[in-house]
């Protein structure tokens, strides 16, 4: 049996393709990874980036551009009666002759629950519905995204106001023993048993890009701007709004008075000012904020903002953001118009 790995981490972590080469290694298991640019510089969380994690633990891999495109470069790699696939954050959706290559032997590691949480960006959709479960899912690809038959999901809880970083953790954890579990069930050749899955239940959710979809509209009640940001938080340059005409990204947010009410019209000023903290009206309640930072991600110092100034996203970027989508592709994100 061998195992093609394709795909890499998310960003600023080394999970969960350190773990499973690493489990795989163990079992003396062949197993072929592939790779894009896109992943092989993704910073990781104990390595520079993906390249350096490969070398220094001596683990080939190839690179390659678009694996739909190099088909008969990945025919030449591949023992199709021994061979299954697992995709981990593929920039690719795969096209049929793929499938076919593999048998129908081709799979996803997805975090989310299907079909009810499919698509990209999944955990900060997740906490801006303020939803109380997710999964680890492992289920078979077809030509539609998420669609597939679900072989493992395994549930994980999310806490009222979790962070990314912490629904990050609680997914690695859940992530590590499903893929042990996976790689039992393909090591051992046992008859795959897939689980039945009602797609009337089905809702799917566009991938996100910090930069364009994170703006901040300060007429909202103050829990849904307070999960917005949380949904743009680390490891991500957080969500985005203005303060005297320059771009700014909001980090470390929290309500800390929800008995006081403001007009939306005084959403935004900034109405307390220290040197560690500065405190904005929302329509229910007072957001503190414990760092603010430019557009070159340094750190602003509070002690220079003066009170009664104001926090405020101009229209149209808030339109942008609901009229743009996000695309991965072999050279990165493509930002075009939700029409299309």
């Amino acid at each position: 049996m061998t195992l093609f790995i394709v795909g890499g981490n998310r960003k600023y972590e080394d999970e969960p393709l350190r773990s499973l080469i690493l489990h795989l290694k163990k079992l003396n298991l062949k197993f072929v990874l592939i790779t894009d640019k896109i992943h092989l510089y993704k910073e990781c969380k104990n390595f520079k980036d993906l390249k350096e994690f490969l070398n220094k633990n001596k683990i080939k891999y190839h690179l390659f551009n678009n694996i739909n495109i190099e088909y008969k470069r990945l025919n030449n790699l591949v023992n199709k009666k021994k061979s299954y696939l697992l995709a981990l954050n593929s920039i690719w959706i795969f096209k049929k002759r793929i499938i076919k290559l593999f048998k129908n032997k081709i799979f996803n590691l997805h975090i989310g629950k299907l079909p009810n949480q499919k698509g990209a960006g999944g955990a900060s959709w997740q906490i801006l519905s303020q939803d109380k479960f997710s999964a680890v899912t492992i289920h078979e690809i077809n030509n539609k995204i998420d669609d597939g038959k679900i072989l493992i999901e395994k549930k994980f809880s999310i806490k009222k106001n979790t962070s990314l970083i912490e629904y990050y953790k609680s997914a690695n954890k859940v992530e590590n023993k499903i893929l042990k579990q996976f790689v039992y069930m393909i090591s051992k050749k046992k008859k795959l048993k897939f689980q039945k899955v009602n797609k009337k239940n089905s809702i799917y959710m566009p991938r996100l890009d910090t930069n364009t979809h994170g703006f901040i509209d300060w007429s909202w009640s103050g829990s849904n701007i307070l999960n917005f940001i949380r949904a743009f938080d680390e490891p991500y340059t957080g969500a985005s709004t203005f303060y005297k005409n320059r771009l700014v990204h909001v980090k470390k947010a929290k309500i800390i008075d929800k008995n006081k009410t403001f007009h939306p019209f005084q959403s935004g000023i900034i109405i307390r000012a220290t040197d560690q903290h500065i405190c904005v009206a929302i329509c229910n309640g007072i957001l503190k904020l414990s760092e603010l930072t430019n557009i070159k991600e340094k750190k602003i110092v509070f002690k220079d903002i003066k009170v009664g100034e104001r926090l405020y996203t101009p229209v149209k970027f808030l339109e942008n953001a609901k009229q743009k989508r996000a695309l991965h592709t072999g050279q990165g994100i493509k930002i075009s118009n939700a029409k299309k």
